[in-house]
This record gives C-alpha cells, structure tokens and sequence, in this order.
C-alpha cells in the first residue's frame, strides 16, 4: 500500500508539473506581445491608405470627368464655329456664283435676241414663252 501511495504520489506530482508546464508554454511571451502589437500597427498603417473613403476617390473622379468635358464642349463649340464659318464663305460663293452665271445667261440671251432681230425675226422672246 505505501508502494501504491507513493506511486499515486508521485503521479499526482507527474500530472501537477505536467500541467504547470503546459500552461507556461501556452503564456504569450512578452516578446511576442510586443511582436504581435507592432504587426498590428503595421497592417492598420497598410490598409488605412488602402481604405481610402469612397466619396474622396468619387470626387476626384467627378473633377476629372467634368475636365474631360469641359474639354469636350469646348472643342465641340470650336468645331461649330469652324462648321458655320465654312458654311457662311460656301453659301456666299455659291450665291455669288448663281449671280454671275445669271448675269452671263442674261448677256447671252440679250446677244441671241440681238441676232435674231438683225434676222428678221418678229416674234416675242421674252423668257419662258414659247
């Protein structure tokens, strides 16, 4: 009975620094506190950049899509512009062109109504009437 005594003892003893030393080995070190801490601040310097608000990133979106259309207007308007001088300088020779050819028509006519007269002819030329 002493020999089982002493055994259970010594089981008892066994389990208590069995025990004791495992709860050590599970006690974070201080070093690994520290380590931990300072790999916390690390990711929070890392992602606060990363996590930069939605609305600052939209606003500098909205300013550079309204620069790219302020640009847009502005080289529409100038094309608008080129278009209707171009189309003033065409419709002015185009007009001036309808004139002259007019004025040439109208030589033209006078002439052969001139050499039908000397002719002979007695009819009605005016243009238009057959």
């Amino acid at each position: 009975m002493k020999k089982a005594f002493k055994l259970f003892g010594l089981a008892v003893v066994a389990m208590a620094v069995a025990v004791a030393c495992g709860n050590a080995n599970n006690a974070p070190a201080e070093e690994e506190i520290v380590a931990e801490e300072a790999t916390e601040e690390v990711v929070e310097e890392v992602q606060a950049p990363a996590q930069a608000p939605a609305q600052q990133v939209a606003v500098e979106e909205e300013k550079v899509c309204d620069e790219k259309a302020d640009k847009l207007e502005e080289a529409k308007n100038k094309l608008e512009n080129k278009l209707n001088a171009k189309a003033g300088e065409i419709a002015t020779e185009v007009k001036e062109n309808v004139v002259k050819t007019e004025a040439e028509t109208k030589a033209r006519l006078d002439e052969a109504k001139g050499r039908l007269e000397a002719k002979g002819v007695k009819e009605d030329l005016k243009v238009g009437k057959n």
